[in-house]
This record gives structure tokens, sequence and C-alpha cells, in this order.
């Protein structure tokens, strides 16, 4: 594929020097330049080749000045050095020196002939003066100039012949623009029989850019110096180990030495001619090029030749110039085609199989190909990649190694550069080549094959017999390896079976280490010897019908190519056929034939005749049967037969009289014990005179026609459950197709089961079904979410109520069980939930700590939402009587975040809520109407959102429950809920439990969002109120929520309540309850103990009536005053009325009442009006209560009192002392004696007087009068 570009006319091999893992980084060492299309074509004797030329002399002088005349010339400085290699010397007038355009130059023969010495050299410049030795040019006249055209070599590039004297071609070479414009010479390396390079980069060249007339080093061509004229080997393979090295050449000398860059090495003299020696391991370790010399035991140092250490895995052949017409077809496809027959082969010069899988070649533009990964190339083989096509061919054992592949390789016929890359990046080999190679119309091929140090056309190397290319293979079209082949296998075809077998595998190259693989699956076998391998074919081939490839793998890598071991599938199996009779003169139709063993090509044979048959499985064929084996009765027989031939047993299908055909029957089901019912069964084909069969049983048909029949079913015959199959006789006997009828038991049902709830570790438990529709022997099965069902010990009771035992094993942890009963008859009922809860009374039901984003997180319901105000804690009370949680603490696993207030009490099965903040609004459940929503009293909760612990301590700080959460809970952006509420064991989403219904919270509220409780409400009693002794009466109470088994309480008295409707209930109230006048607090009570607010009921009585007050007069600072009010007709609930104020009043008895009357009523002398008020609302008459003076402190006779004096006795001075009166110091009553109204006297204990202090002292009479307070020093 031509794309310009500026090239190298050659091949550039780039060896890096750096070892990189598994591969090569390979370093631009060395250029070299083989002019793969030079030829030797001369005639026979005639020994002249090409050794040097300059197309670009270097730039300025004297850098370019190649003849040597003191200035530079691009024309005149160009020259073209042949020398002799032969042993004689060589004439060569006449001889002539082209381009290719034009002789431009001729050998003269007068005035003196053309010779050249032996190992000579003649040289041929473009003009000039030549000045110089140039060797020994010079001294034997070999120094010539072309005319004013000079020799013109082409910058862009040219091809330079030299041709004897009878035009015969000598030698020819072509260049391209890489070596025409390298600003110095080409130059072989080593001198005569070497690759071309250039100048500069030749082995002891020192940076020279051109040398005509001697060698690379500067030294003659003809001297007594020693001279490498070859190496052998040139190159050997990383890592191989220690390389015998011999060089040829002349002029060594016993005691020479080969040197590797200049190291000297133990060398075997072979004469003058030839010297040995071993480069060691460290040597050929890595990658690289080596200089090779020999130095003379005088110190003289011959010219330097390369050694090169390959990579193991390089680049041994590419092909960019496909040859014209058919035979550039390279990749075997029968086109020949400039793009798709490009390849580049990769070799593997190692001992062992390599992975290549993720290796890239590139172009100087892209990577073009990517290995596959686990790719592996063996040991000394090749993987060849072309540019495109469907290679077809051996390609040497490339392609049963399966390592032939294609990609667009894009490679520049002006030039371009491979590399190959290992799985890593770094690069393991890279080619430049030039024009003259891009275009060389053949592959170039390292020379000789895997080891060659350069590159070569192909058909010039020896052994390729003129081929232009070889891929997969050596030049000379061998295999670089001798892989494995298979020749036969015995056996090749096998039947079907369930055993193993063994197989001969007979060929060549087979080894012990040898693997086979059926279907690239590793069987056991065994190595008998490299013609014969016996191996064990397992029972999953054996059993797998079909084709199976067999192939052997060296342990090289190499894989042979591949026989077929077939699997005889075993004949079909005919199992059945449907349906299994026809009905006389039916249309085509169509049949089921079911078994195994069917394939693709299976056809069915009726009467031995093939029919249209589609395969749906392996057990399942369809087909169309022609109407004419159904037009007379009789026996039709088939068969299947398969693609491979082989045929299945036979069975066969009857071809009768027309048979009836049920399609549906109505009704399908009744229940057991149902009245008689008229059946109805529609199809087709029904006669007149046929009947319906139920079961065993005739029914005569009621009405009939060609697609209905009809017929009655008496009670008996469906009075017991079960299933009876329905079908239609015609007369003759021909019976229809059967449908099942099912008569249904009726089943149980349960409407309660008690206890409802049953807490966790509860042990064995009783528990009793009430329903109905319970037989004697039903049983009483349980299920969790978990289990089967599991039969209880069960006790019929009655129709209506069955006991069975759950045992302590299904009450152990908190879950949900069903309760089902299976009767007798097979009626099961609808299963009933039975909870097994935790035991916990009061539990945390529900938190958020990361409210939802936006306004859907404002649970607080303050119209706006904060991450920390929404927050919350939900406490539900899960028993039936009220929980006083004051002091209980809220605490997260810093601190205490809030304290519940004195008075807090949950009622039975409510909650409670503690927002973090805010001004929580909404209903909140019942929460909020109980007065129980809160906010943080710390300021917030603080729940932590990457997880935290919840803590509920009450008063005495004794832990009641701990919650803790991780960060999935604390960031799930909804509340985190029990499952179920209340009574689970786990939290889950609330989004995620079922009747969440999309809610993300539910504060004080369940989570479907209906209240904890449904706490029933009284609205209006009737009557509201009756006359004391009035006698029983019937109460009815209206109201909302009332349920199946509500109760009314009239005081404390439960009634037997008949429950009308959800909105009323009625209770008969007996004579007892209303016997006395007052008030009775009627409340109704749901099943699960939800309680209403009260309702008042008035009993009303005649009024009340007071006798006396006890005392009958109290002293002015009286507190803590009771007083016992005497009378007649007092009731419960009856109230003090003292001045404008209602003071609740303890009711005693219907004669006495007594009430704590506060303080401020006795400041100064007055007189208090008290009367009572029953709770039916009649007022009684009033009394009076006399608030008199009382007693004052006037004086004391000392002040002081010395501490320490023990007992002191003290006179107090004053007014209005009453006998009776009390002197208190500091509270405490003292000893005290009365005197007279004026004075008392009375003992200080030594206690009170023991140390300096001061004491209050005060005097109160009998009736409650208090003095003022005065001081007593203790000093």
């Amino acid at each position: 594929m031509y794309k310009p570009r500026m090239a190298f006319a050659g091949t550039l091999v780039a060896l890096l020097l750096t070892a990189t893992g598994t591969g090569f980084s390979l370093i631009n060492a060395e250029r070299k330049f083989q002019l793969n299309n030079e030829q030797d074509l001369g005639p026979q004797g005639v020994s002249l080749i090409i050794n040097e030329y300059l197309a670009d002399p270097p730039a300025a002088f004297p850098a370019g000045d190649a003849n040597g005349d003191g200035r530079r010339d691009s024309s005149e400085d160009e020259f073209v050095e042949l020398v002799n290699t032969g042993a004689a010397p060589l004439d060569i007038s006449g001889f002539t020196l082209s381009d290719a355009a034009a002789v431009r130059f001729t050998f003269p023969s007068t005035p003196a002939r053309t010779v050249v010495p032996a190992g000579e050299a003649v040289i041929v410049f473009g003009g000039g003066t030549p000045t110089g030795a140039f060797g020994n040019c010079t001294a034997n006249h070999l120094v010539f100039k072309t005319g004013s055209a000079g020799l013109s070599l082409n910058n862009g590039g040219d091809t330079i012949t030299v041709k004897d004297a009878s035009a015969n071609i000598v030698a020819t070479l072509t260049y391209g623009s890489a070596e025409g414009g390298a600003h110095q010479s080409i130059t072989r390396s080593p001198d005569v029989n070497g690759a071309f390079v250039t100048h500069s980069t030749a082995a002891g060249a020192a940076g020279r850019l051109f040398s005509p007339g001697t060698r690379t080093n500067g030294r003659p061509f003809v001297t007594s110096d020693p001279t490498i004229t070859s190496i052998s080997p040139e190159a050997a393979v990383a890592g191989g180990g220690s390389v015998l090295l011999t060089a040829s050449g002349t002029n060594f000398q016993i005691a020479s030495q080969i040197r590797v860059d200049g190291a000297p090495l133990v060398t075997s003299f072979g004469g003058a001619t030839q010297v040995t020696a071993t480069l060691t391991s460290p040597i050929t370790a890595f990658p690289g090029s080596h200089s090779i010399t020999v130095q003379n035991p005088d110190g003289l140092i011959s010219n330097a030749v390369t050694f090169t250490v390959l990579t193991t895995i390089g680049i041994n052949e590419y092909l960019a110039d496909p040859p014209d017409g058919i035979a550039g077809d390279a990749n075997g496809d029968g086109v020949r085609d400039s793009s798709q027959d490009e390849f580049v082969e990769v070799i593997n010069r190692s001992g062992s199989p390599a992975s290549i899988g993720g290796f890239t070649i590139s172009d100087a533009d892209q990577v073009r190909f990517t290995f596959p990964a686990g790719t592996v190339l063996p040991a000394g083989e090749v993987a060849v990649v072309f540019g495109g096509g469907s290679p077809r061919g051996e390609f040497g054992n490339a392609s049963v190694n399966h390592l032939v592949f294609t990609a667009s390789l894009s490679l520049n016929n002006g030039g371009d550069t491979i590399t190959l890359e290992n799985a890593g990046g770094a690069i393991v080999e890279s080619i430049a080549y030039g024009a003259s190679e891009g275009g060389a119309n053949e592959s170039i091929n390292r020379n000789p094959d895997k080891l060659g140090a350069g590159f070569t056309r192909h058909s010039t190397i020896a052994g390729s017999g003129g081929r232009l290319f070889s891929p997969g293979t050596q030049v000379n079209g061998l295999p670089f390896t001798a892989g494995p082949r298979i020749t036969h296998i015995t056996p090749d075809r096998i039947p079907e079976s369930n055993n193993a077998f063994g197989l001969s595998i007979e060929g060549a190259g087979f080894a012990p280490a040898s693997l086979v693989t059926i279907d690239a699956t590793i069987i056991t076998s065994s190595f008998v010897n490299p013609a014969l391998i016996i191996g064990a074919v397992p029972l999953v081939i054996a059993s797998s019908p079909g084709p199976h490839l067999v192939e052997i793998r060296n342990a090289s890598g190499n894989r042979s190519n591949q026989a077929t071991l077939t699997i005889v599938p075993l004949p079909p199996a005919l199992e059945k056929i449907s349906p299994a009779f026809i009905e006389v003169g039916s249309r085509d139709f169509g049949m089921n034939f079911l078994g195994h063993g069917f394939d693709h090509g299976a056809q069915v044979l009726v009467d031995e005749s093939l029919v249209a048959t589609q395969f749906r499985s392996s057990a399942l064929l369809t087909a169309t049967i022609p109407a004419s084996f159904a037009r007379n009765t009789g026996t039709r027989h088939v068969r299947v037969r398969n693609g491979d031939g082989q045929q299945s047993n036979e069975l066969s299908f009857d071809v009768m009289p027309e048979v009836p055909v049920i399609n549906s029957i109505l009704p399908q089901q009744v229940f057991a014990g149902a009245p008689a019912f008229t059946l109805t069964v529609k199809g087709a084909k029904f006669r007149p005179g046929g009947v319906i069969l139920f079961g065993s049983a005739e029914l005569p048909a009621t009405e009939i026609a060609e697609s209905q029949i009809q017929g009655q079913v008496p009670a008996a015959l469906i009075a017991a459950p079960g299933e009876r199959s329905i079908s239609v006789r015609n007369p003759g006997g021909i019976t229809s197709n059967e449908l099942i009828f099912t008569i249904v038991a009726v089943p149980p049902v349960i409407g309660a089961v008690e206890p409802g709830n049953i807490s966790a570790g509860a042990g064995d438990v009783v528990i009793s079904i009430a329903g109905e529709r319970f037989q004697r022997g039903a049983a009483v099965l349980v299920s969790d979410s978990r289990s089967t069902l599991s039969a209880l010990e069960t006790s019929f009771i009655s129709s209506e109520r069955l006991q069975a035992n759950l045992p302590a094993t299904l009450t152990a942890e908190a879950k949900l069980l069903f309760i089902t009963v299976h009767n007798p008859d097979t009626g099961v009922s609808i299963p009933f939930p039975l909870n097994i809860s935790i035991n916990d009374s009061l539990v945390i039901n529900e938190f958020l700590a990361d409210p939802p984003d936006g306004l859907a997180g404002d649970a607080n319901g303050d119209g706006q939402r904060d991450s920390a105000d929404d927050e919350f804690i939900e406490l539900v009370n899960r028993t039936n009587a009220p929980i006083d949680v004051s002091g209980f603490k809220l605490s997260d696993a810093d601190a205490i975040r809030h304290i519940f207030a004195a008075g807090t009490i949950i009622p039975p099965f409510e909650a409670l809520v503690v927002f973090g903040g805010g001004k929580p609004t909404g209903s909140f459940g019942n929460a909020a109407e109980n007065g129980l929503v809160f906010v943080a009293s710390s300021g917030g909760l603080s729940l932590n959102n990457g997880g935290d612990t919840i803590r509920l301590e009450d008063a005495s700080a004794h832990l009641i429950q701990e919650i803790r959460y991780g960060s999935t809970e604390g960031g799930a952006n909804q509340s985190i809920n029990r499952d179920p509420d209340m009574d689970g064991a786990a939290f889950v989403p609330h989004g995620n439990m079922k009747s969440a219904a999309g809610r993300l919270f539910s504060p004080g509220a369940r989570v479907s969002g209906e209240t904890f409780t449904i706490q029933p409400r009284v609205q209006s009693l009737s009557p509201a109120a009756v006359r004391a002794g009035s006698g029983a009466f019937e109460l009815s109470v209206r109201g909302e929520r009332f349920l199946p088994g509500s109760v009314i309480f009239f005081g404390s008295t439960q009634l037997d309540t008949a429950y009308v409707s959800d909105s009323e209930l009625r209770a008969t109230v007996s004579a007892a309850l209303v016997s006395e006048g007052g008030a009775s607090n009627v409340r109704v009570k749901n099943p699960r103990g939800e309680i209403s607010r009260e309702a008042h009921f008035l009993i009303t009585a005649d009024p009340p009536v007071i006798s006396s007050l006890d005392p009958p007069k109290i002293g002015t600072g009286a507190a803590d005053v009771e007083i016992s009010i005497k009378g007649e007709r007092f009731q419960r609930g009856a109230m003090i009325q003292l001045a404008t104020e209602a003071i609740p009043a303890r009711f005693v008895a219907s004669d006495l009442l007594t009430v704590s009357l506060p303080d401020k009523f006795f400041g100064a002398a007055t007189t208090l009006t008290i009367s009572v008020v029953n709770a039916d609302g009649n007022r009684s008459n009033q009394m009076t209560l006399a608030v008199e003076n009382g007693p004052l402190i006037t004086r004391l006779p000392r002040s002081k009192i010395k501490a320490g004096r023990g007992d002191v006795e003290l006179m107090v001075g004053g007014v209005a002392f009453e006998s009776g009166a009390t002197l208190y110091v500091d509270g405490v009553a003292v000893t005290t004696r009365f005197v007279d109204d004026a004075t008392i006297v009375a003992v200080i204990p030594a206690a009170l007087t023991a140390a300096p202090s001061k004491l209050s002292l005060q005097v109160r009479n009998s009736d409650g009068g208090r003095s003022n307070t005065v001081i007593l020093k203790i000093v």
C-alpha cells in the first residue's frame, strides 16, 4: 500500500539494550541497511562487488570533501567503491558503471588496462582532482573520476549497476531516499561481505562519514593488519547462554585475541584465517549489539564486526509490497490484494512457549494489531498477521496453532517502521525499512531465518528456491519446528453411550509430554511412541452426540491438526402420540409426538409415508396429518426417522367414529351440601339419546342440542366434598373427553384468636379460636414466613370454638404467625394472624435521623424542613395500662437530649413524640390530643446521620431500651420503624413497609397513618340523668369509634353492654347504682383497652343540708386548715362553695365531708360563708366560719442566750394566746405551758442552743391561728 513518506530504503534494525520484564525495550543501537536488491549477476569467475557509495556528500568543507581536492562539491565528491573479492587480480577494462539513466564511467583499457589486485579496491569519483592515498588505490592507479556529467547519483533514490565489457551485469543495487540523502556514504559492515549501513554506524568507523579506498576503520583493504571478513554466528537469542563465536578473516596470529566491546576473550587459534572464542552468558543475557574485533600480539586491531543479541520474540519476515498478479496471493485466499496480502511474521526464538497476549504490532502511525489475550507462541514457532482477506493454508504450523490473524497493517511501500511492543507497552523490536524494501515486490526476511542479524530480499536467500515469501514457514517452505500431526484416530465413529472408551491417535511428532484435547478440554492420555498416543474419552463426550474435535498439543506449544470424533446419536425413541385417536372423516389434523432423541432433521412417517413435520425440541415433534389418513376407521402406524436415517420404535393411533367433545361445564363447582342444580355442558357432536356422566352416575338429558346438553344433578351427588369427572356418552357408547367438577367443602371461618397478642418467650400458650363451621376432628395449623404448616394439639369445644396448644418453640421469639383451621371434609379457613411480640412494655418504635429533602421532610408540621428540628423519636406504650415516664431520659451517644416532665403519662397502646425542635403542628395520631408532643428539652436530638445510639432510661437511670443504628439508617432520607409497629423485633426503612403507601415517616401514628388506638368518643347519654332511687333503666350511649366487644363503665362498674353500631351502645343500669344522688362518670372501653373520656351522668336528689362546721372558727394566720362539714344528703363529687370559689370536697359519707381551705382566707379577721354544691347541682344552706385574730408575740425577756447553757426556759409575752397554744422553734414544736392570754412559757432544748445561731419563734393556737415570727440569737 503506497503512502508517500520520507523513509530509508533499507532495513533499520533498532535493538534495545534494556530488559523490561517479560520483553525487552530496544534502544537505537545500530542502523543496518541491507540492500536486498543488490545482486551479483556477473559471469562465472567475476568477483567484483559494490562495497561503498556516496550519493550525498556531507554539507560544507572539509566534512564533505570526499575526493580530497580541497573543496566540497555535491557532484564531484560522489563516489562508488568496488572491491575484488577474488584470490587473483581482476581485469575490469571496458567494465561500465551506470546509474538508472545512463553509463557514467567506463574503466579504461589504454594506455594501460585496469587491473584490480586480489582483495583490493577501485574508486570512481564524480569529478574534481582526487588527492590522497585512498588506501592502496592511488598506488595501484585505481583512482578515477567521471567526465563533466559526473556520477549523477540521485539523492531521492537510484540504481548503481556494474557491467562487464560484454554488457553482462556484474553487480547492481538500488537505494532509496534515506540512503540517497543520508549526508554520508553507505557501506558494507563488515567490509566486503556485510550488510549495508550508514557509514558512521559501521563497526570501527569511529564516526567517519566515508572511507573511499579503505576499510571503514581507514585501513587499506590489503594490509598486514588483522582483518575480519565474517563472524559465525552473527547473532544469538537473549538468555540463550554461552555462544562459541568463530571469526574468519586474514592476518590472524597464534596469540591473537577476540575482543567483545574492547574486552579480550580466551581465544583459540585456528590459523591465520580463523580464531574462536566463547561469548559467555552475561554477554548474551540481554538484547543489544556488541563490537567484535581481533587484536594481534603486536597490538594491531582488526576492523570491527557487529554481533547482535536478539530478543526472544521478534519480527522474522514482512511483506509490504505483495508481488504482482496471482503470485502475490500471500494469504492464499485466491485473490491478490495489495493490502490484504501484506503480512508480518513474529517468531519465538526461545526454547519454551511464550505468552504474547496483549502484544501489539504498529506502523509509524498507529497500533495495527493486538494479539488476543491467551495467545501462546510455541517454542521456535511463528505467528502470522495478514493485512486482511480470508487466509487459507497451513502456513507451516501457524494455522494448526491458531496463530494466523488478520488486521489492517497499512505497510507503506515508500518506507515505514514496524514496531512490536509487549503487553506493558515496552518496545520488543522495531524494524525501519525504506522504499527499496517497501517496493521490493517480495517479502523481506531475516537471513538466515530466526537468528539472522539483518534482513534480505526473500528470493535471494539460500534455500528460498526463488520463493517471493514464506509466511509461517522458513524460506525453504518447511515449518520452523516439527509439530505434531494426526493421521488417523480409532474409532472415529462410535454410538452414543454412558461409558467412557479408549481412543487411539496415530500420526507423527508426538512427545511424552504431549496432551490430548477433545473440544479444547484436556483428557487423560498415555504416550506410546512418537506415532501413537492412547486417550481416554470421558463419559461427558461419549454421551454427547455429534462431532468432537481431537487435537494434540506438545510441550513446546505446537498443536496438531484436528481430527473429528463422531458420537453417533442413538435412534430416536417414540413414547407417546397425542391425540391417540382421530375421528373418521376429519380434515387435515395436527398431532404431537413425544419421546427423546429427535434431531432437527427428524420426520414423522405414518404408515411409512412422510408427513409435514416441525421440530420443536429433542423431545417433541409436531406434524400435520393429511385427511386421507382419517378417511376410514382403523389403526395407523407411526414412527420417527431422524436426519441420519435412524428410525424410532412404532406407535399407533386409531381412526374412530365421531366422538363428542366437551369444551366447558357450568357451574364448575358447588359447595358440599348445596341443593340440586342444573349442569350445563357445552361442546360439539352431542347426539339425541346422549347422557351426562357425573362420575359414574348417569344424568338423563333435560335438554340436548349438538353443542349443548343439560342435566339435573341431585343433592345426594354433591353431599360430600370431592372431584367428579364429567363426560358425555352418545348412543353407541362413544364417550367424550372428561372435565373435572369440584364439590368444595364449606370452609370454616376464624373470627378471633385469644389471646390476640403473645409476648415472646411466653412458653407454651393455650389459644382459643372463635368462629363458625368448625367440625369434630378439625385441626389447627400454624405457620410463619420461614416454615411450612405445623399441626397443633387441638381440642374441639363446639362448632364455634376450638382450643389449641401453641408450643414454646413457636413463641420463643417475636414473629407473625398465621392460624388456619382444617376441617376433616378438606375445608380450610383463611389464615388468621397471631402476633408474637417483643417483651418490652415501653419501646422506641420509630426514629428519624435524616429528614427527607425539601418540604417532604417537614416531619414536625411547622411549615418548613429543618435537618435538626424535624428529627424525632417516637415511644409507644405496648401495655393496657398507662405508663408514667416522668423523669425518663432520652440520650444519644454523646449526651442526654430530653428529660420528660413530671406528670408525663402515656395511655395504653398510645405514643408520644419528641421532635428535635421547631413548633410541632398537627394531631400526630392521638399524641397531640393526649398532650404527648414535645420538643427536645436540651434544644435538639442531634441524631447522627453517620450512625448513633438512642438510649431510653427511667428516672433512676435504669436502661429501658437502647437502639443502635448505622450510616445506612442514619442517612436513609426517611424514618426507621419497627416492623410491625409496636411489636416488631426488627427495624426497616419506613417506605419499605407494606402499609406505608409512600409515607416516609409517621410520628405519633402507625405506619399507615392511622392512630395507634381507636379511642372511642362519648357524645351523649340517654337519659342524661335519673332520680335517685328510681330503679333500673336502659342507658343508651351515643358517640363514635365503638367496636364489637366495647363495654360501658358506669363509674367503676362494667355494664353488660350490647353493641348496636359503631356509634351506639346500650346497657342496663341496676337500681343499686342509682340508689344515691350524685354524678357518675360514664366511659366506654373498646376491646383492646382504649377508653373514652368521661361523660357525666346525674343522679338527682333533694338538696344537701349543713348542720355544723368543725372547727366553727379559725385564727388569723392559720395554714393547712382542714374542716369537717356535717349534715345530710351529701353526694360523691360534691364541691364546697367558699365565697365565690368552688373547692373540691372529700366525700366521707352522705352526712360528712372534709375540705382543706386555702391559707389565703386567713390573713385577717373576717366571717366566711360556706355552702355545699352536690354533683347533681343542688345547693345546701349556708353556714358561717369565723376568722378571729390570732396570737401575737409582743416581747421576749431576753433577745440573746448564751450558747451551751443546756435546756433554756423562755417566757414569751403577747396577746390572744389560747389554752393549748404551742411555741414552734425553727418550725419544731417545743414543750409549752399556757399561763394566760398574754403569757406562755416554753423550754428550748439544749440541742437548739448548743452552738451560736439564730432561732425563729412562732406561737400557734389550737384553732390554727399563727403569730408573727421573732428571732432569738444564740451567742
